[in-house]
């Protein structure tokens, strides 16, 4: 077994379909359908049932679970070897952090703009550390991060203005916040839903709802943000936590009285319909970056990021 096996499964379970996945991963339909059925002969087992609709074996279910944490971790560990400090140490270096967030799409959209500034500037090292951000104001006044993406829920106040609120105004003096990006927010149904037939829903439409969340992780901003937000519009959604990937927006199944946050323009399994809000609830995402005059690179990519418009990606 070797990780782009591994790699390969995982991209198939993002859509339940052979020729999507195969199209992601720049791979023949019959190649990937190859590689999973050897997977499956290694292991001993079938993770993959293909009767009627294409769906996991309870085991492939819990093989899906574990193989994400595998892949996760083997790329970061490869990060960590390339960005060991004995490695590269003639190259400019920013130190990213990018959290886990409930609409995947914010994520996408932000190593996008990575991937466009390192082919503009490609001696500078960008290294990512996937992780939660709600310290991340402290661990850039300790000088241990550079740059961080953020966001806020539909003009409450961001979290660098919490912090301003809190009496650290001096010590903010010196982390630059800019906006990046505009998401819409909406809700994935199962076509089973009544929900499916709408065009368009109201928040009163999602009353009594289950909207899923992944229980591997710990604290989803997003998530209880929007259900503040319909809160104070005497909506009740039940939280629910299920097997999910926010980041690539994976579900394994869902009923037809549950719903997952999302993203109109992020890509979802075939079974599932993205419904927009006449509300139209969003998050603005936001690059926190530290004083660019201490870091050339840093610099340079603050220019980059101002020379774009949140209209660019709303």
């Amino acid at each position: 077994m070797n990780i782009e096996s591994l790699r390969d499964f995982v991209e198939f379970c993002k859509y339940m379909n052979f020729t999507k996945a195969a199209k992601q991963l720049n791979i023949t339909q019959p190649a990937l359908s190859y590689h999973i059925a050897s997977l499956e002969k290694e292991l001993g087992v079938q993770l993959v049932d293909r009767s009627r609709s294409v769906r996991l074996t309870p085991v492939g279910t819990m093989f899906f679970s574990g193989a994400q944490i595998l892949v996760m971790q083997y790329d970061e560990l490869k990060e960590a070897c390339r960005n060991h400090p004995g490695q590269n140490k003639d190259k400019k270096r920013i130190i990213v952090k990018t959290p886990v967030l409930v609409v995947g799409h914010a994520n996408l959209i932000f190593r996008t703009l990575l991937t466009q500034f390192s082919e503009i500037h490609p001696d500078i090292d960008i290294v990512l550390t996937a992780e939660h951000s709600s310290n991340f104001i402290d661990e850039m006044l300790a000088g241990n991060l550079d740059c961080v993406l953020t966001y806020a829920f539909n003009g409450t106040p961001s979290i660098i203005e919490e912090y301003y609120e809190q009496g650290y105004r001096e010590e903010m003096s010196g982390i630059e916040y800019i906006p990046i990006a505009t998401i819409p927010l909406s809700v994935c149904v199962a076509e089973t839903s009544k929900l499916a037939t709408k065009e368009s829903l109201s928040l009163k439409d999602i009353n009594g709802y289950m909207l899923l969340y992944d229980y591997e992780v710990k604290s989803t901003e997003v998530l209880y943000a929007f259900v503040s937000h319909c809160l104070s519009h005497d909506i009740k959604p039940i939280l629910k936590p299920a097997l999910l990937h926010f980041s690539e927006i994976s579900v394994l199944s869902l009923e037809a009285n549950e719903m997952i946050l999302s993203s109109p323009t992020y890509p979802i399994p075939e079974r599932l319909i993205n419904k927009l809000f006449v509300e139209k609830p969003a998050h603005v995402l936001h690059v926190a970056l530290k004083d660019s005059g201490e870091n050339e690179a840093v610099s340079l990519l603050r220019d980059f990021l101002l020379s774009r418009t949140p209209e660019d990606f709303t």
